[in-house]
């Protein structure tokens, strides 16, 4: 052989090549495209029916010289790879993620802004736990964060670290509005009349309305009574959250949301401490606009709070058997 057929050869081997990674992004796009409409269908990724048709299709057009265990160890690692690739796409798209609010409880606003703009780039909601942060600036955190957020700033009687007055409460929650944030969480102790006058100055503001029984889940009665009071205040969602001391309690917590639902309001309703988990998982496969999630382990603000992540995973899984 001549160096000039040589180096010719050479010349299309780097031709094929050329083709061969064009055609293997196109067939990564199709199935891209396959992993959403699987995404929309909550369709498990691996089809192992499918994958081995592939590679029986693969074999059977194989006309040589490449011998066919070659071909099929080839076809096996672009399978795997497509499939990764789906998988890996829908963690950052995911459903299940956009129905979960992350607890962000950080002291400086540098530490909040780079933890939201984190977890919403992945398709979570964040909550600005501002009763946790030194200097809280909601014009900082609402001009710097894009995604879906909720602005909290909980008082010492409901279980966070805010001890100021009422007025300074409202005053953040109205500045935070008034700079566009998408939802901030107003605590039902300050009572209807403020509650009113806050969604009056802000028309179009989205407001959780949240009530917190911190010590243990009232009687049905009470428990029913309360959202349905609440449900009438104007907001646009309201959250319950009551300490679980049994599973008779996750129930009738979690029985809270068709109520509310009729009633044309987002509900929110959680169980706190261990036993209160169940809830957490279940709130949004029943109905609930959505749940909370920490950051991860030892960052929870709520007792019984679980890790995002592993939320997301729980999620993934029954949202497969839920219709």
């Amino acid at each position: 052989m001549k160096e000039k057929d040589f180096d010719e050869l050479r010349e299309r081997i780097d031709a094929i090549d050329e083709m061969i990674v064009g055609l293997l992004n196109r067939r990564m796009e199709c199935s891209l495209a396959i992993g959403e409409l699987k995404r929309l269908k909550v369709r498990r990724f691996l089809d192992p029916a499918r994958e081995r048709a592939v590679l029986k299709r693969v074999e059977e057009l194989n006309k040589g010289p490449l011998d066919g265990h070659h071909l099929l160890s080839i076809y096996q690692e672009i399978v795997d790879v497509s499939r990764a690739i789906q998988e890996g796409n829908a963690r950052e798209t995911s459903p299940e993620a956009a129905k979960i609010c992350v607890s962000i409880a950080k002291q400086t606003m540098e530490e909040v802004i780079a933890e939201a703009g984190k977890w919403t780039s992945k398709g979570f909601m964040v909550e600005w736990r501002a009763d946790y942060t030194k200097k809280p600036d909601p014009a900082r955190f609402v001009g710097s964060v894009s995604g879906p957020h909720l602005v909290t700033l909980r008082s010492r009687d409901q279980g966070g670290r805010f001890g100021g007055s009422v007025q300074e409460m409202v005053g953040f929650l109205a500045e935070a509005l008034n700079c566009g944030a998408h939802f901030v969480d107003v605590e039902e102790s300050i009572g209807q009349k403020t509650v009113s006058v806050l969604l009056k100055k802000n028309p179009r503001a989205k407001v959780v309305l949240s009530k917190h029984f911190t010590r243990s889940t009232p009687p049905w009665e009470t428990l029913k009574a309360q959202a349905l009071e609440m449900a009438g205040w104007g907001a646009q969602v309201v959250k319950i959250a009551a300490r679980v001391k049994g599973p008779e309690d996750n129930l009738a917590i979690l029985s809270l949301i068709p109520l509310l639902k009729q009633k044309g309001v987002e509900p929110v309703c959680l169980g706190m401490g261990h036993q209160g988990r169940l809830s957490r998982i279940a709130c949004p496969l029943l109905g609930g606009l959505f749940t909370f999630g920490a950051a991860s382990a030892g960052e929870e603000t709520a007792e019984g709070q679980l890790a995002a992540s592993e939320l997301l995973k729980m999620l993934r899984v029954f949202s497969q058997f839920h219709p």
